[in-house]
């Protein structure tokens, strides 16, 4: 599975759909990368400071990944672009692509990710709502969020994971990344096909 990363060349201006670009499955970034000192990390911003970071580490060819959606998408009433998980972005690099990223005075943080075949998983299931048009719930309290754990094996939405819960009398399919403790939810019929979905 490839990495996540911005992919517009270099010089052209950056657009939200930049900051959360897969590239294509023969990049040489992702699980078989050559170079093993790459890995995934969570980078935790200074306030308000998730694009600005991401525009600095795509001037110097840093693969990153910041997901961004409309508020319309959450909820709100207007297409202002915004960071889903406020204060984080992804960034996939060595410890050297570590420090320019410490260098710009964005970074609060630099979190180590144990799991790295996890988060990968979880942020390719995530990437797959984001580029669909499904209106997204931001889930903060996955403690609250008990359900079954499925696979969707079938429709356009096979082979992402994910959890089923009940809220109130809609049933929701929710992508978790794990190594936040947050998530987004859809409901569940616009995932998972009828017949998967018991």
């Amino acid at each position: 599975m490839g990495a996540f990363m911005n992919g517009a060349s270099e010089g052209s201006q950056v657009t939200p759909h930049d900051f959360r670009m897969f590239p294509d499955e023969s990049s040489e970034v992702g699980a078989n990368c050559a170079d093993s000192s790459r890995v995934w990390w969570g980078v935790f911003t200074r306030p308000g400071c998730e694009k600005e970071l991401a525009e600095q580490l795509r001037a110097s060819h840093i693969s990153t990944f910041l997901p961004m959606a409309p508020t319309s998408r959450l909820g709100g009433d207007s297409e202002r672009w915004l960071p889903l998980f406020p204060g984080y972005l992804f960034l996939f690099g060595n410890e050297a692509e570590l420090l320019k990223a410490l260098a710009t005075g964005c970074v609060c943080r630099i979190l180590p990710v144990a799991d790295q075949d996890r988060l990968r998983t979880d942020l390719a299931d995530l990437q797959r709502l984001l580029t669909s048009d499904v209106p997204l719930r931001l889930e903060t309290d996955l403690g609250a969020r008990s359900g079954e754990l499925i696979r969707v094996t079938q429709g356009n939405w096979a082979g992402i994971s994910g959890r089923t819960y009940d809220h109130g009398s809609e049933s929701r399919f929710l992508v978790e990344i794990d190594f936040l403790g947050q998530g987004v939810s859809v409901p569940i019929d616009l995932v998972v096909p009828r017949q998967s979905a018991g």
